[in-house]
This record gives C-alpha cells, sequence and structure tokens, in this order.
C-alpha cells in the first residue's frame, strides 16, 4: 500500500491495530510504530553570478547563486572551491533568493573552479562547478614614468612655494 502525505511536508506517525479471528482488537499503541519525516532536497543552486569560463574577473570576486526549496524552507548556502575547501556559508537564506559572498585573496590570471552547497537542515544539494580566470595583475607604473612624476610633483610644489613668497 502507498502513502500520498495527504498533509503535504511533515512527520508522519503510524501504528496499527490488529483484529484477531475472533473479532478481538488490540488496544492502540502508547507510542507510533513508525514515523516517516517528508521533505524535498532544495533544488541545486543556479544563476551564477559569473558564468562558467568566465575570464578577467576581479581578484575579489563576489559569488552569488539563486536557491530555492521546494517545500519554503530557508537554507545555508556553502560556497566551495574545486578542491572542497570552504570558501564560507550563509545562514538562513530564503528560498527564491540570491546568497553572495566575496572571495578574497585571489592570484591574477589564474583559473578557479567552485561549487555550492544547499542545505534545508534535512536533505542538501549541490551545484555543478563553474570555473573562471582572474584579471591580470595590474601594470606598476614604469621607473621613468615615476621619475617624470616626482618631478613634476616637485616643481609644482616649488611653484607654489614661489607663488606664495611673491604676494
Amino acid at each position: 500500500q502507498t502513502f500520498a502525505y495527504p498533509a503535504g511536508q511533515g512527520s508522519y506517525e503510524f501504528y496499527s491495530v490488529s483484529t484477531d479471528d475472533d473479532d478481538n482488537v488490540e488496544d492502540a499503541p502508547v507510542r507510533a510504530d513508525a514515523r516517516l519525516v517528508f521533505n524535498n532536497p532544495p533544488s541545486a543552486p543556479t544563476d551564477p553570478s559569473i558564468p562558467d569560463g568566465s575570464t578577467d574577473v576581479s581578484l575579489s570576486p563576489t559569488l552569488s547563486v539563486t536557491v530555492s526549496d521546494p517545500n519554503g524552507h530557508p537554507v545555508d548556502v556553502s560556497f566551495f572551491d574545486d578542491s572542497d575547501h570552504l570558501i564560507g556559508t550563509v545562514l538562513g537564506v530564503s528560498s527564491g533568493t540570491q546568497a553572495s559572498m566575496v572571495w578574497d585573496g585571489l592570484s591574477p590570471e589564474t583559473t578557479y573552479g567552485w561549487y555550492v552547497m544547499v542545505d534545508d537542515g534535512l536533505e542538501s544539494s549541490s551545484s555543478v562547478t563553474w570555473t573562471f580566470t582572474t584579471q591580470p595583475a595590474a601594470e606598476p607604473v614604469p621607473a621613468e614614468n615615476a621619475a617624470t612624476t616626482m618631478a613634476l610633483l616637485l616643481l609644482l610644489a616649488l611653484t607654489g612655494v614661489v607663488m606664495v613668497q611673491r604676494r
């Protein structure tokens, strides 16, 4: 026999009462013979803020995904790198909204992978792994430009001093 969860998500308790051939009916037990918890797992996270294969990504990108739970439960959202190291967790995210986290300290011109796990307290789901490549390092100011800039600043400072002295 099947059970269709008439009240939807939640827990259900069952007990049995037997009747023998002489129509003697067993008393209902004090506690249930079985307990069943009905829960749909959260949906896999979607809509990554950084699409798979992106390039020229910031060295401190904001990772975000849309999360949902078919039962409407708030979920905990954990962000991981592709080596399964935890980047961070956002707790109690409402179903149908986005969870975001900044991933600091990345190296230039490096490819990174990341994925997200969503947990409703009973079950969890995870995303696919997305990858991106970070932007090149900022180009240093060439020494000759730095020297020219310093000379110009010094000249402006001296001109300012001379102008103040002429008053």
